[in-house]
């Protein structure tokens, strides 16, 4: 479930086509870098090593806070499911209902806040963390600046570069430097969105439902239940537990039990929409998995 929604998370916020737009523009950074080096370099070497120093940093802080990124979105899913859960409980015209008629309204909504509080102070906290190594990142590009300009004073007063050139190198330094920057920012956040794809992806190769090769034709005698346990991803506990049952075909049965006691649970793995973890489901004496899910 959590894959799930780390899936539908790459999705919607579209890293996949994000990517390939990404790589092209890597693409034409790289064109530009090439071109404009040439030229900065003709002035003096320095230059050019100067303005790749004073930017590498946002390469190392992009690939670091991309990473962490993915890896608290990994940890929130479960509690982002959870707020969303919540959420959807004011948005039910039933679940309102319920919750006036079981007056657990207050408690639900401290529930959320709760929640959602845990995930935004984690969040904000991350993006606390990007901005303070952007900042630094930002003290070393103007710090290479300043050591550009240093640089090209020196060369002006041997006699190395003329005046006119002296504010060219200067301009050049910068565009290199922005280039340069634009483009490391997008390859570094290339490692970060390639952790969102391989999610999306490793859902996408999940194995599906086995089809069985027997149409079904209705229940004539009975439906049996033999020894179902079942277990929901990421759950410590069994939902159902060595549970055998039989309903003869025209029989009306009613389950009751407490909220979460398992009974739409039954019904979903009665209907073959759960696959239970072991035991299994007769129709007319025929495992359900034998049927062909039409």
């Amino acid at each position: 479930m959590n894959l799930h929604n780390r899936a539908c998370d790459c999705v919607a916020r579209k890293i996949i086509s994000d990517t390939f737009v990404s790589l092209t523009k890597i693409a034409m950074y790289l064109i530009s870098i090439i071109s404009i080096t040439t030229v900065l370099a003709t002035y003096n070497v320095l230059f050019v090593i100067i303005a790749f120093i004073s930017v590498v940093p946002y390469l190392i802080s992009t690939v670091i806070r991309g990473k962490e990124f993915y890896h608290i979105k990994w940890f929130q899913s479960k509690k982002t499911r959870k707020v969303n859960y919540l959420f959807n409980l004011f948005t039910n015209r039933q679940t309102v209902k319920e919750m006036r008629t079981m007056n657990f309204t207050d408690y639900a909504m401290n529930k959320w806040r709760q929640v959602r509080s845990e995930v935004n102070e984690e969040l904000w906290a991350q993006n606390l963390r990007d901005v303070k190594s952007l900042l630094i990142c930002d003290f070393l590009r103007v710090l290479g600046y300043g050591v550009s300009i240093v640089l090209s004073l020196v060369l002006l007063i041997n006699g190395a570069i003329s005046i006119g050139v002296f504010g060219v190198t200067i301009s050049t330094f910068l565009l290199v430097q922005q280039v340069t920057k634009n483009f490391l920012i997008e390859l570094g956040g290339i490692a970060g969105k390639m952790e969102f794809v391989s999610d999306y992806y490793e859902y996408l190769d999940l194995s599906g439902e086995e089809d069985g090769e027997r149409n079904f034709a209705g229940i004539k005698k009975s439906i049996k239940l033999v020894e179902i346990d079942f277990q929901y991803p990421c759950q410590d506990n069994l939902a159902i537990k060595g549970l055998s049952l039989t309903i003869k075909s025209g029989e009306r049965v009613v389950i009751v039990g407490e909220n979460g006691c398992g009974k739409t649970t039954l019904a979903k793995i009665i209907l073959g929409i759960y696959t239970p973890l072991c035991g299994r489901v007769l129709l007319d004496d025929i495992d359900i998995r034998d049927f062909k899910k039409t």
